[in-house]
C-alpha cells in the first residue's frame, strides 16, 4: 500500500464525504491504483470525538507509506492522484503542492504549500510555511512520531508544527491538485 487517504466527516456532511470518496474512487479506478491507495474515514458524530482524536486513530490505522488528510467539504482536482504518483516512488519525506483556496464559494488565491519558505503574499500567491502539511502526502514513519492535539481547531497547526522539523525531503507538484473551501457559516468545528 502506497498511500491512505484519511478523511474526518460527520454524518450531516454525508452527501459531500460521499462526492469527495467517489472522485478518489474514480481516480483510483481511472489510474488502476487498487491496491495502491486506501481511503479511510471516520463519521464520528460531532461532539462525540475530537478531531485531533479522529485524526490520529485513522493514522493508527493507516497502511500507506504515505498518508494524507482530506477535509470532507474539499475536493482534489481531476489529475490529484496522477500527479502524486508521478513523484510518490522518489521516496521524499513529503509532497508538497499548489492549493486553490476559496472562501464563501469564492475563489482567493493559489497557496503554494512548501516547507521551505515563510509566508509570503505576491500579487497572485501565497507561499505557505504552517498549518496544511496533514493535506500533503508524507511518510507515515515519520508522522507517527507526532500527535495531533485532543482538540476541534487548529489541531492541524499543531501537528503541522511537530511534523516540520522531522521532515527532511520535498518534491514539489506545481499546480494547483487541491481544493480548500473555506465557508465561515459552515464550518463543522467553528460552530
Amino acid at each position: 500500500m502506497k498511500l491512505s487517504i484519511l478523511i474526518c466527516t460527520i454524518p450531516e456532511r454525508a452527501v459531500m464525504f460521499n462526492h469527495l470518496k467517489e472522485e478518489l474512487e474514480r481516480q483510483v479506478l481511472e489510474l488502476g491504483l487498487d491496491g495502491q491507495v486506501k481511503i479511510l474515514s471516520d463519521d464520528t458524530p460531532r461532539g462525540e470525538k475530537l478531531v485531533g482524536d479522529k485524526r490520529n486513530d485513522l493514522k493508527a490505522i493507516a497502511t500507506g507509506e504515505y498518508i494524507c488528510y482530506m477535509d470532507d467539504d474539499d475536493y482534489p482536482s481531476t489529475n490529484y492522484l496522477r500527479r502524486i504518483f508521478e513523484v510518490i516512488h522518489s521516496g521524499v519525506d513529503i509532497i508538497t503542492l499548489d492549493m486553490n483556496y476559496f472562501i464563501n464559494g469564492k475563489f482567493k488565491k493559489v497557496y503554494v504549500i512548501n516547507r521551505w519558505q515563510g509566508e509570503v503574499e505576491t500579487a497572485d500567491k501565497y507561499i505557505i510555511d504552517r498549518i496544511f502539511y496533514h493535506l500533503c502526502p508524507h511518510k507515515k514513519s515519520i508522522a507517527d512520531k507526532v500527535m495531533f492535539s485532543p482538540k476541534n481547531f487548529q489541531e492541524d497547526a499543531d501537528y503541522s508544527e511537530s511534523l516540520k522539523p522531522l521532515l527532511k525531503t520535498e518534491k514539489h507538484i506545481h499546480e494547483p491538485i487541491y481544493n480548500y473551501y473555506y465557508d465561515e457559516l459552515g464550518s463543522a468545528t467553528r460552530n
